[in-house]
């Protein structure tokens, strides 16, 4: 600070220069992290989304329901590719020699992706789950 007229102190045109130089940077750390923020919560979003359409798929193969393999489901403003495919292993159902009957559970992979085309999306969500009786 420098004395001006009359005894009275003032700032100079640097000082002022230099602590709105350090306020602006200081809000523009802020603005960066904020953003990265809400690119975070956005992803996280689609994710926790995938992962409930993929819950609930497989909470309606165990009551009966009857799916496609591959088929697509929209939530809100956005399309996801829904896969299921049967993950049993061939040996589970190879035991009937006669003593021991077949078994009739059938496992499945559930896969949810980010688009409504496999081929142009990332995997957000997989789950395995089971489903009795027949494929």
């Amino acid at each position: 600070m420098k004395r001006i007229r009359n005894g009275q102190m003032g700032f100079t045109l640097v000082e002022v220069l230099a602590s709105i130089g350090l306020i602006g940077l200081i809000l523009l750390v802020f603005f960066g992290i904020y953003s990265q923020s809400m690119l975070f919560s956005s992803k996280n979003e689609k994710k926790i989304e995938a992962m409930n359409i993929a819950r609930e798929v497989h909470a309606n193969l165990q009551l009966g329901f009857a799916y496609d393999t591959e088929f697509t489901a929209e939530r809100g403003n956005s399309t996801y590719y829904v896969s299921i495919e049967d993950v049993t292993p061939p040996e589970l159902h190879d035991l009937s020699n006669g003593r021991i009957p077949p078994f009739s559970i059938y496992f499945k992979e559930i896969s949810v992706y980010s688009s409504s085309i496999k081929t142009d999306s990332s995997l957000l969500a997989r789950t395995f789950g089971y489903k009795e009786g027949g494929p």
